[in-house]
């Protein structure tokens, strides 16, 4: 389990950690966090997830061409507008209102049972290759659960989200 910072990577040159590494999500989301108890921008935390959104060759690399293109259609008829409509104001709320400025990321799959959900084993289940694939939670001082932001893979260079792609296999 590790703690988390935002999709851009600033500290990409001076951070001792390889890029792949998950406390370097951890780092990026409460680096972000931090921006927002700041100065609280929903437009601002709405780039911050775009900046994690997959693009239609990572989706078929994930999940194969017949697969792929099936969550391919779901993700951006249905997982990123919905991201879009409400995402940036529910992660303002949740970091300025509720206080979730902890960033958490761990490992899911069948080592990790308390940690992954059904949503989470169909992911894995459905990848063409097997990979890591983590969740990320921002959460209060003390808390178990806070936020929980799915499916954080790491492809291309760079952390991505599937959210709640798994409806869309």
């Amino acid at each position: 389990m590790l703690g988390v910072t935002p999709a851009c990577d600033d500290a990409q040159t001076t951070n001792p950690l390889p890029p792949e590494h998950p406390r370097r999500l951890l780092q990026t989301l409460e680096a972000f966090a931090q921006t927002q108890v700041e100065s609280p921008s929903p437009e601002k935390a709405q780039a911050f997830l775009e900046g994690y959104a997959l693009t239609k060759p990572q989706m078929l690399t994930l999940f194969g061409p017949e697969r792929g293109e099936k969550a391919w259609a779901g993700y951006t008829a249905k997982v990123l507008p919905a991201m879009r409509a409400e995402a940036g104001a529910v992660l303002v709320r949740e970091i300025v209102e509720e206080k979730r400025t902890t960033a958490w990321v761990e490992p899911v799959g069948p080592a990790y049972p308390a940690a992954t959900t059904r949503g989470d084993q169909q992911i894995l289940d459905a990848l063409a290759e097997k990979r890591p694939v983590y969740t990320a939670r921002l959460r209060r001082a003390g808390e178990v659960l806070g936020l929980r932001l799915n499916g954080f893979v790491y492809i291309d260079g760079g952390w991505k989200a599937l959210f709640k792609i798994h409806e869309h296999l």
